[in-house]
């Protein structure tokens, strides 16, 4: 398996393996969850979504780390933003210092394969390398995925308790429903120091 920075070239080459293999890990992963507008969060197979936001987004190129095994088919990719640029969604507002993983996906025939930690330590090495102090990312409450976030050190950060009542539950909700059922309300902030 080798991870390496997304390219113009890989976007906009003839064969989009690449294109179409990222909006397959995402539509696999973010896909499955529903809007409370039952409007799936899915991209166009074809992966025209992913193709245009990045041509229209070129600095945030290096930062998008894809997996590929030896045959070149995408394992998955991970997207991160770094201060002062501002995460893909406002969701989140990134502060100096920070390394915020918008999405990390992995293909539904790469789990269990290591993939995911891999993304993961090329985003902090790729973090480590900006001098960033330190990454974080978002995650639904009940997503398994947490227990990678916390095997490779990420720990959740305490949120006030307004917003992890109030607008966090609501806005999860609306966007992508109960994905995880009505006991995993809300999401999380987990964050790793990098000092």
């Amino acid at each position: 398996m080798n991870i390496k920075a997304l390219t113009m070239e890989l976007l906009t080459s003839n064969d989009n393996r690449g294109v179409v293999g990222i909006t397959r890990a995402y539509n696999e992963g973010a896909g499955a969850k529903w809007s409370c507008l039952c409007c799936p969060l899915s991209e166009d197979p074809d992966g025209q979504g992913v193709l245009k936001y990045m041509e229209e987004n070129p600095s945030r190129l290096p930062t998008w780390g894809v997996a590929f095994d030896d045959g070149g088919e995408v394992l998955g990719f991970v997207a991160m933003t770094i201060h002062p640029e501002q995460p893909m969604v406002g969701l989140h507002s990134t502060e100096p210092g920070e390394a915020y993983i918008d999405e990390l996906m992995v293909s539904s025939f790469a789990r269990g394969r290591g993939v995911g930690t891999k993304l993961l330590e090329w985003a902090e090495a790729m973090a480590r390398e900006r001098k960033c102090t330190h990454l974080s990312l978002e995650v639904l409450n009940g997503n398994p995925a947490m227990r990678l976030y916390e095997r490779f050190g990420l720990k959740v950060k305490p949120a006030g308790l307004c917003y992890r009542l109030c607008f966090d539950p609501l806005f999860i909700c609306c966007y992508a429903s109960l994905h995880y059922g009505c006991s995993h309300w809300g999401s999380v902030l987990m964050v790793k120091s990098l000092d």
